[in-house]
């Protein structure tokens, strides 16, 4: 037996590599690659013959094999119950084939594997089968499922897949031009079928673009884990290391596998690092210089920051495909502005996920996804060095578009704080008390961040409560800012879903405003909205009206007519009026700010999505359905093309479109554009947040229609349980869901279920409407179905 130690044996895993992947190209190409890719004499002497024997090996066996030449099979040919259609594929193990199931059985359209001859030693063998029993195990959404394997007649293992009608994970990007953060949740639905599989046991050992694919309908699929090694194989084992060595593509391999190192789940995220590298940045993060292999290249790359890659390839280094301007187009942004978006969270989570040492990558698969999310809804990136500065800076984005319920814009945070202390004017002797506050509230926001709320610390509520107790001692000689303060406080409770807390501070801000600034002032006028609007999630809507006459005249009085401030003030007035019961005088205030908003559309910008958001919403209202579809459409699109798109607007966007088309039958669009939205608010609210309960109940009511009677139930709890903890078990929101929980309890046969919700809907409908209001009445006329159901009377 060889010396596996010999310096010949020692670049085998280095020759295997390239010959694995040159295989992958045309017989004309490969030369031309090799060219490019191996600069050391003595390697490319190595792959040469390794290529040449490959090639006389195929030549005997055509003469040998009429039937199946080698690992050709014929269209028309028997493997197992499946009848060979056509070639699809090749590669260094084998030949992919699309295959049909001939046994009668069933119909099915299968991916085809057959394993080449060289690889069907009785160790391959043994090993295949073995890990067939595992990898029929990877059963995920994400993952191309392995259906069925076996061994030929001249003991040729195969395997039959899933058979995926897809592009690679770059392809796909780069034809529909998908922006950055569309590029990252695609790679996110990657990574989490990676940490599926390492949770399985399973390595894949060979992460590359082309064996991500992503369908038409935009689902990811990973491929070729049937080549997979086991996280519990034995490395000591010299056949089955040998054998786990040998599927890797050097331009994603990591430092250890090009070394021939041990293969770890740590290497599978190394090669998501790659694959994450090019997908923001159309380059490969690995830079040689002339004279160097790819292997070397490997273990010794001078890897650069993804938005320094964006320029021209260096001397040496590939043929870049495409220009920065290009890459920059295919990112549906430009150049300057794609640096800015990759610089920073983005260039350090590439970097960490590819650091050479595996001990100092992300420690799984899962970790590397939860940066991205964290990225994604503005939270602090564990790759990123944690700064009390970067920390705020986080929270403040994360929470700036304040879109309520209504669609209201709340002013964003950081905007708060400077409007506080630039619009107090303080002398010169209070300068000292403007710093004291500048520091309370960055220390408050600091530590409100979730980021910061592990361990032993304190939840965000928890923190802001303590924030709102010490407003009252700490700022007690500065009553103006102290009222600033107290509003700026209550404003994040509102953006965190707690309106009931919110409530109280903002009637104190108003109250001290009100006496020192006098009625008139626009600071008065900021706080009536934020109460008007803390008001209304409380169920209280006939209390938020005048204040909201306030906020507009106010407005009207300081503003153009055309004013953004006025704008809102309309809508919000048109809207509460509707919930009010006054839906004349809202109609007519709606109307008021349509006709402003078509005679002054603006830029595209997240004011002008918000007051399309409007505009859709009362369209759908009024009955003009297309008109509000194409509303809702223009509002996303407008949010999805600014600079730094904001989630959260998006996300409500998504729920109103998905309301929307559920309400016009669209079911399946309608299920599409609210699971959007609820993934994005999940990522942002990891907490809660009665925002995700209004599109938890929507997709409730999607299932309900779709006859998914147990999904609908669930999403229902689910709403119910976020608006009990965050307004409260005696909201309106909270009667609607138990309605509805009862009515589907009678569909589902459940009746003494539906009983209980009926009933804690109509005790709490009493109470806070009347006993003759129609959603009291829904509840009892419910409640008596189903004591009818139960054969009971009262």
């Amino acid at each position: 037996m060889p010396d596996p130690e010999s310096p010949e044996n020692t670049r085998w895993p280095e020759v295997e590599g390239l010959f694995d992947e040159v295989l992958e190209l045309p017989p004309e190409a490969r030369a031309a690659w090799l060219d490019r890719e191996v600069r050391d004499p003595e390697l490319r002497a190595r792959v040469d013959a390794l290529l040449t024997a490959h090639e006389r090996a195929d030549a005997d066996r055509f003469l040998a094999e009429p039937a199946v030449v080698g690992t050709t099979a014929a269209p028309g040919s028997l493997i197992g119950p499946y009848r060979i259609v056509e070639e699809v594929g090749r590669g260094g193990m084998g030949v992919v084939y699309r295959a049909a199931r001939a046994d009668g059985q069933f119909d099915q359209e299968v991916a085809l594997k057959i394993i080449k001859r060289g690889f069907d030693t009785d160790q391959v063998v043994q090993r295949f089968l073995r890990e067939r029993q595992i990898l029929a195990r990877l059963v995920h959404p994400n993952i191309a499922s392995l259906l069925d394997g076996g061994v030929t007649e001249s003991g040729q293992p195969w395997f039959a897949m899933e058979l995926v009608r897809g592009v690679p994970i770059t392809t796909f990007c780069d034809e529909r031009g998908l922006d950055v953060d569309q590029r990252l949740r695609l790679f996110m639905q990657a990574g989490e079928a990676v940490q599926y599989a390492h949770r399985n046991l399973v390595i894949h050992r060979d992460l590359k673009p082309s064996n991500i694919l992503v369908t038409e309908d935009g689902t990811v699929k990973l491929l070729d884990f049937g080549i997979a090694r086991l996280v519990t194989d034995d490395e000591s084992d010299t056949g089955l290391t040998r054998t786990a060595m040998r599927v890797w593509t050097p331009a994603y391999a990591s430092p250890e596998q090009a070394a021939g190192g041990p293969v770890t789940t740590l290497t599978d995220v190394y090669s998501l690092g790659v694959v994450l590298y090019e997908l923001l940045s159309g380059r490969s993060p690995v830079r040689r210089t002339p004279g160097t292999d790819t292997g070397t290249a490997m273990r010794t790359a001078d890897i650069r920051k993804p938005s320094t890659a964006l320029g021209a390839p260096t001397e040496g280094e590939d043929d870049a495909p495409a220009s920065p301007e290009e890459i920059a187009r295919a990112r549906s942004t430009t150049l300057d502005r794609l640096r800015r978006r990759l610089a920073g969270d983005l260039d350090l989570i590439c970097l960490e996920a590819l650091r050479p040492e595996p001990e100092r990558r992300y420690e799984s698969a899962a970790a590397l996804v939860d940066d991205v999310s964290r990225h994604l809804g503005r939270f602090p990136v564990r790759a990123r060095p944690d700064t009390a500065a970067y920390r705020v800076k986080r929270f403040v984005q994360r929470h700036r578009a304040g879109v309520s319920a209504a669609a209201l814009s709340v002013a964003a945070l950081a905007i708060g704080l400077a409007g506080a202390l630039w619009q107090a004017r303080v002398a010169a002797e209070e300068r000292d008390v403007a710093e004291q506050v500048t520091e309370f509230t960055i220390g408050l926001f600091e530590n409100a961040d979730p980021a910061a709320t592990q361990g032993e610390t304190v939840t965000v509520r928890e923190l802001l409560d303590r924030g709102a107790e010490r407003l009252e001692g700490e700022l007690a000689d500065q009553p103006l800012v102290q009222a600033r303060m107290l509003r700026i406080v209550g404003q994040v409770y509102l953006q965190l879903g707690l309106p009931a807390d919110a409530e109280p501070l903002l009637t104190q801000a108003l109250a001290r405003q009100r006496e020192l600034l006098g009625p008139g002032d626009p600071e008065v006028a900021t706080s009536a909205a934020l109460l008007a609007t803390a008001l209304r999630r409380n169920g209280r809507h006939a209390e938020a009206v005048p204040l909201l006459e306030e906020v507009l005249a106010i407005r009207q009085a300081q503003r153009d007519p055309d004013h953004p401030e006025v704008q809102d003030a309309l809508w919000a007035l048109g809207e509460v009026s509707h919930e009010g019961g006054d839906p004349e005088r809202g109609d007519s205030l709606l109307q008021v700010w349509r006709d402003i908003d078509r005679r002054a559309p603006g830029e595209p910008t997240l004011q002008r999505s918000v007051r399309l958001l409007n505009l859709a919403q009362m369209l759908d209202v009024t009955g003009r359905e297309a008109e509000a579809e194409s509303a809702f459409r223009e509002a996303l699109a407008v949010q999805r093309a600014l600079p730094d798109p904001d989630p959260f607007a998006i996300s409500l966007t998504l729920s109103r479109l998905g309301s929307h088309l559920q309400s016009n039958g669209r079911l399946a669009e309608a299920e599409e554009a609210i699971l959007e939205s609820l993934a994005i608010q999940r990522r942002l609210y990891p907490e809660g947040h009665s925002e995700t309960g209004i599109t938890l109940l929507e997709l409730g009511r999607v299932r309900r229609r779709q006859g998914r009677l147990d999904e609908a139930i669930t999403a229902h709890r689910e709403a119910l349980a976020l608006f009990d903890e965050h307004l409260g078990a005696r909201h309106p929101y909270g009667v609607v869901v138990r309605t509805s929980l009862g009515e589907l309890g009678l569909e589902a046969g459940t009746p003494e279920e539906a009983l209980g919700w009926f009933e804690a809907a109509a005790d709490v409908a009493g109470e806070l409407f009347g006993q003759e209001s129609p959603m009291t009445l829904q509840a009892r006329r419910g409640a008596e179905q189903a004591r009818e159901a139960l054969g009971r009377t009262r």
